[in-house]
């Protein structure tokens, strides 16, 4: 176990009509008073909509992580999976999403063999999943729409307190080649 672990997604979907959504889901694995505790960020935009909307939930760890891949439930915010195959659903203002995300690819390790240790002390390790095909349903209110699209995922676990304490600057581009 590591001092700070996420779990990162962001993606654009579209639904049948055409209309256009950005969303972020994200798991932080953390120690908050010796005991280990779990932050969970979920947001939509609804790019016609010219809506945005999130939703931020803090709580204990109440349940183990499975040996391999992952499973989180924090009040109404979910995200299961492992091995390119997941799941997650979230909440936020009067849009609920249920996505199913996959990536038949190897992971991509950054650094060259998914690790770096910091100059300033502390270390991480690191892979993503940058093309992830998503599918599920969006609900706007009582309005089901099926949405599909693509994700980026990101997984990173270390000794990070360095890095916090100095900050980062973080993007990502995803291009269509």
């Amino acid at each position: 176990e590591e001092a700070l672990e996420w779990w990162y997604y962001t993606g654009h979907l579209q639904d049948e009509e055409g209309r256009w959504y950005g969303f972020e889901h994200v798991f932080f694995l953390m120690e908050y008073g010796g005991q280990p505790a779990v932050m969970a960020h979920h947001a939509l935009t609804d790019d016609s909509g010219e809506t945005f909307e999130y939703n931020v939930k803090y709580g204990a760890l109440e349940t183990s992580l499975p040996e391999t891949g992952f499973n989180f439930s924090l009040q109404g915010l979910t995200l299961q999976g492992g091995g390119g195959k997941d799941t997650l659903s979230g909440k936020a203002g009067p849009y609920a999403l249920n996505l199913s995300l996959e990536d038949p690819n190897f992971p991509v390790v950054h650094h060259g063999n998914g690790y770096q240790a910091y100059p300033f002390g502390g270390y991480t390790y690191y892979y993503s999943r940058p093309r992830m095909t998503v599918s599920g349903t969006l609900m706007v209110g009582e309005e089901q729409r099926n949405v599909e699209g693509l994700a980026w995922f990101d997984h990173q676990w270390g000794d990070l307190t360095q890095a916090t304490n100095q900050g980062w600057d973080w993007f990502a581009i995803q291009l269509e080649d």
